[in-house]
This record gives structure tokens, C-alpha cells and sequence, in this order.
């Protein structure tokens, strides 16, 4: 697998440079710091402070007005593979971690299909299906089938449907029929942000499959939820887990 760390490190080179330098180094701070023989309290503290203040530092730029790079967007990926290091931190605190090598955790960290937009997948099942890959017809038939999936949510219903269609119908009634309009725009907003994520989710866990990994379910039909509680457990699952 370490052709696919050279290759997402290649793409985040080309796309985002300032990423590739964030999750290299915090990647061999994290690894290397918590694998050392400082007390572990201490060093999973120092870890998540770390990088829950990186985040931080790049959020607070676009509603402080202030730029860290060229521009005040959010370097690629940088919500989800904060979120998998402090995972891995939480986890080796609690003595839940097996002993590992440095290459099966920058494969956890720098695995493109999940890097970009999620879902934020656990450490041990990632590390079960790296040992123990091989070819799987049937696995890589349903990696395509669900990217297929995806691809449909996020063009014929997020971006054509909703985004396209739907928008252009809520303006040719806004004159006559402003409440309705107005309506139709807040499910349009909601419905697109979740096919949307949803979609893209989808891919991920398809691309997964074809690499051979099975990856946490992002969504589990959230508008179907009895209640708030019950659909904040369907929503965005890997987050919540």
C-alpha cells in the first residue's frame, strides 16, 4: 500500500501544497510522539492540543479576515485527517492500539478515498482489512455499484435536480407565489446538502472497496429519524462514532 501513500502525497503536492506539509508533519509528530516513552497522559494531551489548535488557526482565518496562505480557504482534508489523528491518539491512550509500523499508519492517514471529505474511518478495522487484503470479486463489484450510487446523488439529484431545476422554478414563481418559493429554496438547500455529502460519501466507500477496505457508513437515511436525537445518530455517523 505504500504506492498509495506516494500517490496521495503527489496529488496533495499538485492540489494542496500547504495540506501536504500539515499532515506530513503533524502525521510523524503524532506517530512518533505517542510511540515514545514520554508519560501518555501527558503526550496524547500535547498531540490533541496540537491539532485541534491547527484546525482551529485555519477556521478562525475566514471570520477573523486573516490569511495564514494565499487564500483563507481550509487546506484540503484537513477537518478529516485531524479528526483520524486525534482517533488514534484517544485510542492509544486507552491501550486499545496494536503495536504497528510507521508505513500502516501514514497508509491510514495519507488513503486518498477517505482523505478528502470523509467519512473519518476507525483506525483497527482499517488496519484488519490492510493485513489481511487480498482480491475480492464481490467487494470490488460493490465498490462500483456504490460509486455509481454516489455519482447519481451528487449529479442527477444534487446538481441537476435540486441545484439546477428546482432553483430555476423556485424564481419563476417568486413573483406570484413568494411563500411557496421560499419554501421550496429551504428543502432545496437542505435536500442538496445532504445528497451532496451523502454522494460523496458514497464514493469514498466505493473507492475503498476497490482498494479492498471496508470503510464506516456515513449516513444511515436521516430524514426518516423519529427525532432530533435519533437523527443526529444517522447523520454524519463516522463523526459521531
Amino acid at each position: 500500500m505504500l504506492p498509495v501513500v506516494i500517490a496521495t502525497a503527489v496529488f496533495l503536492g499538485f492540489v494542496s501544497p500547504v495540506s501536504l506539509v500539515i499532515l506530513t508533519l503533524t502525521s510523524l509528530i503524532t506517530f512518533y510522539v505517542l510511540n515514545s516513552n514520554a508519560s501518555q497522559p501527558a503526550a496524547t494531551l500535547v498531540i490533541v492540543i496540537q491539532l485541534s489548535g491547527v484546525l482551529l488557526l485555519f477556521k478562525l482565518q475566514t471570520v477573523l479576515h486573516f490569511n495564514l496562505t494565499q487564500n483563507a480557504s481550509l487546506p484540503l482534508g484537513l477537518s478529516y485527517y485531524s479528526f483520524r489523528q486525534i482517533h488514534y491518539a484517544i485510542e492509544v491512550y486507552k491501550k486499545k492500539m496494536p503495536a504497528l509500523s510507521i508505513v500502516e499508519y501514514l497508509n491510514y492517514l495519507f488513503f486518498l478515498p477517505t482523505l478528502l471529505v470523509g467519512p473519518i474511518n476507525l483506525f483497527q478495522p482499517f488496519l484488519k482489512d490492510l493485513r489481511k487484503r487480498r482480491w475480492d470479486n464481490l467487494l470490488f463489484s460493490q465498490g462500483l455499484e456504490r460509486i455509481l450510487y454516489g455519482l447519481v446523488k451528487i449529479v442527477v439529484i444534487g446538481n441537476y435536480l435540486l441545484t439546477l431545476k428546482l432553483n430555476l422554478f423556485c424564481n419563476s414563481i417568486a413573483g406570484d407565489h413568494v411563500w411557496l418559493s421560499t419554501y421550496l429554496k429551504v428543502f432545496k438547500f437542505t435536500a442538496n446538502a445532504y445528497f451532496q455529502f451523502a454522494g460523496f460519501s458514497d464514493v469514498a466507500i466505493g473507492l475503498s472497496m476497490l482498494f479492498g477496505f471496508k470503510i464506516i457508513e456515513n449516513f444511515n437515511y436521516p430524514f426518516l429519524a423519529k427525532n432530533i436525537a435519533d437523527f443526529w445518530k444517522r447523520w454524519h455517523i463516522s463523526l459521531s462514532s
